[in-house]
């Protein structure tokens, strides 16, 4: 990153993370892979989450942007760039179809600024 810098070629580090990882485990990568100082991540398989709110709420505690989201098979097809409303759109979906097991990150998300971590 910094040799490519110095010859004045920025580059831009996305973490890639599951939608369908558990809240927990993504905390632990988030910690991990902090060193590498990820500009922004990309979230993929939504398609296939059963929640989104420990997910957001962990991207939100750790201050990183969403840059692109994917859900389906077909890459670059199905990249899209990331947007606030229709990530909390889904994550509501998502809580409305499982009210019996909420996602304990969803008021965080819900109450926690997420627009600021997407591209609006």
């Amino acid at each position: 990153r910094e040799t490519l810098a110095a010859a004045g070629r920025g580059i831009t580090t996305l973490l890639t993370l599951s939608a369908t990882t558990e809240p927990a485990a993504i905390q632990r990568a988030l910690r991990l892979f902090a060193d590498f100082r990820p500009d922004a991540c990309v979230l993929t398989k939504l398609d296939e989450a059963a929640s989104l709110g420990g997910l957001l709420a962990a991207l939100v505690q750790a201050d990183l942007p969403t840059a692109f989201v994917t859900d389906g098979q077909r890459v670059p097809e199905d990249l899209q760039v990331a947007r606030a409303h229709p990530l909390v759109t889904r994550a509501a979906e998502l809580l409305a179809e499982n009210p019996a097991n909420p996602d304990s990150g969803y008021l965080a998300l819900a109450f926690g600024g997420a627009n600021a971590n997407v591209n609006v």
